[in-house]
């Protein structure tokens, strides 16, 4: 795993919103599960995808699609100026498919969510075919 590319994707924010920019929760780590990812009422499943939210349709998804704004941290874990992006979350798809989905998508990388008894994010490097799992209820 290209270690640089890996801490680029990994020191990161993800900020949630609905379409209509409601938003929903934070992951300022990929340590934590608040509220949202933590309950009862979250998605099994969830794939965030590094496809720029402009990009896509709505119609294209067959499940719920959420705005991600996406803050990347430097080394000290403050705030890249201009780093934001907003990508894009898609709910109740599969490890399998989101991968697909990803791929068709041509993105490097993507980040799973899934409940295993306790909430997880895998980290999937798509270029080296590489996974790294955080257990997000720690």
């Amino acid at each position: 795993m290209n270690m640089k590319k890996r801490e680029e994707n990994i020191n990161v924010r993800f900020d949630i919103y609905d379409l209509d920019g409601n938003f929903i929760e934070s992951i300022d780590d990929l340590g934590s599960a608040d509220i949202w990812l933590g309950g009862p009422n979250s998605p099994i499943m969830m794939a965030i995808l590094p496809v720029l939210l402009k990009d896509v349709k709505e119609s294209d998804f067959k499940y719920d699609l959420l705005k991600i704004v996406r803050t990347r941290y430097d080394k000290d874990f403050k705030d890249i100026p201009g780093s934001q992006e907003e990508i894009i979350m898609v709910t109740d798809y599969s490890k399998k498919d989101s991968i697909e989905l990803a791929k068709k998508y041509d993105c490097d990388h993507l980040y799973f969510i899934e409940w295993d008894a306790e909430r997880y994010l895998t980290y999937i490097d798509l270029e080296n075919d590489e996974e790294e799992v955080y257990n997000m209820m720690e």
